[in-house]
């Protein structure tokens, strides 16, 4: 049940944020229109996962801002859980790889990975839309 609800409030956090103000890129396995999407509907059938990844344009500062105002979602080293969670790869997970490396894998300054959880997926969209507004 947990993987289903965060496979579904993946997705629509997903859906929503390909709109949202400054976001420059938003990446989930069965995002209509994504490269994956075919792929992953048909190897993922009950859903891809609570894991997404956005890019924001600003880089650095502009996840830091996103940080300080989110009121719902928290910062966290480790993902997967049953509240959603947020980490930044530049400064935890890829932090020892070069600027170059990162780049090559994806991950940029303004690079956020969200790990959805189990909340109700109207609370976690409008708190990333909020917090993503100027």
């Amino acid at each position: 049940l947990r993987v289903a609800r965060m496979s579904a409030n993946a997705l629509a956090l997903a859906e929503a944020l390909r709109e949202a103000p400054n976001v420059a890129g938003v990446h989930y396995p069965s995002l209509p229109g994504s490269a994956q999407e075919d792929l992953a509907r048909r190897l993922l059938p009950d859903g891809a996962g609570g894991m997404l990844a956005i890019h924001l344009g600003g880089g650095r500062a502009a996840i830091q801002r996103l940080l300080d105002r989110f009121r719902m979602v928290s910062f966290a080293a480790s993902l997967a859980g049953v509240e959603t969670t947020v980490s930044h790869p530049e400064v935890t997970s890829h932090r020892y790889l070069t600027p170059e490396e990162r780049s090559a894998l994806g991950i940029h300054p303004g690079t956020l990975r969200i790990s959805a959880g189990i909340e109700d997926a109207d609370d976690i969209i409008e708190d990333f839309l909020q917090a993503l507004s100027s």
